[in-house]
């Protein structure tokens, strides 16, 4: 795992490096503060580790790195192939083998969300907010967005860092400023810096391509770069051209070189033995599997759920209950109270059944009923008792899948027939990773219809408001809108039928 992250980072990385390096020549007065923010705060001999390069501790390093990527992304323009029919977020049809692709390149330059947008500026990213992953999809976003991108992040900072220590770059006389891509149009010159398209031999209506006998066409001192690995079969700068005066892509790949040998070193303990990252931050030192968080094993309990305070009647189960029609007080176990608490029994028993089928206790030894509620007159409950289970056990997961299924139940501990304690479990901020619920707007790519498998529902919990998609709901204290779309839902629309088809309510 760790090989594939280093060679899949390599080039995209050095291309970050190398036109950062450009971009600090271009802009002496930057590499002179992010000089100085170096030296105040990260002198030769100081150590190197994940706080020091943070955008906390190295707010104008971590501007100039997020500026970089803005201008000039590794990855310019990403296309993705359908490989069926599909219909993306908006309702727009994408037949299958049709190719889409968004452009980082552009993206990056939009002037009405990046003023003077050609501008190198590490300040707009001062003080720090991480840009969304979907407005800046330089990394990719969504479940496929880049493992490797804290990683290269990291990397860029301490490279950096180590060079900026002791060089500085600077601007090669007679640099030419017109820099030349691949254009929709298919024009392959323009300048970056005055918005000026310049002609040149090559264009073709089919797409672009280069060749030897026009090098001496070309503006003095102008070299050709591409981030990426060429294609062998039909490369858009000829192999022959690689021992000519216009080869720039081998600079990045030496770059990609130099990055690889620091970090293969890191990798096996020959540089780098003291960079221990701090303890506060809670990150690993080892590839050991951490331990399950148990629900009840400290004080500290998860903000969704809240410890009731137990008066003396509350200890001991009431006999009496059982005769008329209550569950059976059990000696040692759990018992799950006011599931589907409301005026219809049939939520109640929808509500068992969803904790026994989410949580995988459907055998389970226990007893399980919907009765009338002493302290709600006219509403009913269900009751789930489970005797002999083991409830130190129940991990953090479990207890947020049960307060997803059936907030505000209680959940009571028994011990030697007494209630030990008592927990009320409330809605928590994010319900997600559940097998039976769904964004309910027809055209998200988490929707089931879609088939986009790997997307899962996520919704998360906001104050009410007024939508016309919910025309005729009723006011309520909050609503659940799809991470992915964020079409709104009430709390009860978010959960697909459990029952199979046929299958009726009690």
């Amino acid at each position: 795992m760790v090989f594939h992250l280093i060679i899949a980072g390599r080039d995209t990385t050095a291309g970050l490096l190398s036109f950062m390096a450009y971009e600090l020549a271009r802009n002496p007065e930057v590499q002179e503060k992010l000089h100085q923010e170096i030296m105040q705060k990260l002198p030769p001999q100081s150590s190197l580790d994940w706080k020091s390069l943070s955008a906390t501790d190295m707010p104008y390093l971590n501007g100039v790195i997020y500026e970089t990527l803005r201008l000039w992304p590794p990855v310019p323009l990403d296309p993705k192939m359908a490989f069926e029919d599909d219909v993306v977020p908006g309702g727009f049809t994408i037949p299958k083998w049709s190719t889409i692709a968004y452009v980082p390149y552009a993206m990056g330059r939009d002037a009405t969300r990046y003023p003077e947008p050609l501008a190198f500026r590490p300040e707009r990213w001062i003080p720090f907010t991480p840009p969304a992953h979907h407005e800046f999809p330089v990394f990719q976003a969504g479940p496929r967005i880049c493992l490797g991108m804290d990683m290269a992040l990291f990397e860029a900072k301490t490279i950096t860092v180590e060079l900026l220590r002791f060089l500085r770059f600077e601007m090669v006389e007679g640099f030419c400023a017109v820099w030349f891509g691949s254009a929709p149009d298919g024009e392959i010159g323009f300048d970056l810096f005055k918005a000026k398209r310049v002609e040149i031999p090559g264009r073709e209506t089919n797409g672009v391509s280069f060749r030897e006998e026009w090098v001496h066409q070309l503006p003095k001192g102008v070299r050709f770069f591409q981030t990426l690995p060429r294609d062998k079969e039909s490369p858009i700068i000829p192999l022959a051209l690689d021992p000519g005066p216009i080869n720039g892509w081998d600079t990045v790949a030496a770059n990609a070189y130099y990055l690889d040998v620091v970090l293969l070193s890191m990798l096996f303990g020959k540089i780098g033995r003291e960079l221990s990252p701090p303890d506060e931050l809670g990150l690993c030192t080892s590839v050991e599997v951490s331990a399950p968080k148990f629900a009840f094993s400290s004080k500290d309990l998860p903000s969704f759920i809240k410890e009731v305070d137990l008066d003396k009647d509350a200890h001991q189960r009431d006999p009496e209950r059982a005769r008329a029609g209550g569950p059976v007080p059990i000696k040692d176990g759990c018992v799950l109270d006011h599931l589907g608490l409301g005026p219809t029994s049939s939520k109640c028993w929808e509500a068992l059944r969803k904790v026994r089928t989410i949580l995988g206790w459907s055998k389970q030894v226990g007893s399980e009923g919907v009765y009338s509620s002493k302290g709600n007159p006219g509403y009913f409950k269900g009751i789930l008792t489970l005797p002999g289970f083991d409830y130190k056990s129940l991990r953090v997961e479990e207890m947020k899948m049960m307060a997803s299924v059936a907030p505000g139940c209680t959940f009571n501990c028994v011990n030697d027939s007494k209630v030990v304690a008592k927990y009320r479990l409330q809605v928590p901020e994010r319900i997600y990773n559940l097998p039976n619920i769904s964004c309910k707007n027809s055209l998200c790519v988490s929707n089931p219809v879609n088939r986009q498998r790997e997307i899962v529902a996520y919704l998360e919990r906001v104050p009410y408001y007024v939508s016309s998609v919910l025309p005729n709901c009723t006011e309520s204290e909050y609503l659940y809108v799809c991470k992915w779309c964020r079409w709104p839902h009430v709390y009860e629309n978010i959960w697909d039928d459990l029952r199979r088809p046929g299958e009726s309510t009690r």
